[in-house]
């Protein structure tokens, strides 16, 4: 009888330990996607954005992950594409000064 409870406990923390840790590792993720998404807690730096000739939506999230502006470049993708403005990106010349405490709504409403 206490063998069988022994391997019941075994399979129930078989179970229960892979689930905690997944839920931990997802917990996580939506966290630093939601920083960056919405500007929780992100620091204060500066930057200057300069378009001089046409770019494609994919390359504007590479380039203001490399400034700094933003941490995940496939999650700002994903947010461009989904407020319709994809591609508008390639009509877009200019200067932007933008900084990286700025949310990906501040960020679109700073150069649309």
């Amino acid at each position: 009888m206490a063998e069988q409870t022994n391997i019941g406990a075994r399979r129930a923390l078989g179970i229960i330990i892979p689930l905690f840790l997944v839920s931990v590792f997802l917990a996580c993720l939506i966290i630093s996607v939601a920083n960056d998404m919405y500007a929780f807690v992100k620091p204060d730096k500066k930057e200057i954005l300069t378009v001089s000739s046409p770019i494609n939506d994919k390359q504007l999230s590479l380039i203001l992950k490399e400034k700094g502006i933003i941490k995940n470049d496939l999650v700002f993708l994903m947010y461009l594409r989904s407020k319709g403005k994809g591609d508008d990106i390639s009509l877009l010349l200019g200067e932007w000064t933008l900084n990286s405490n700025m949310s990906y709504r501040e960020i679109l409403l700073e150069i649309f």
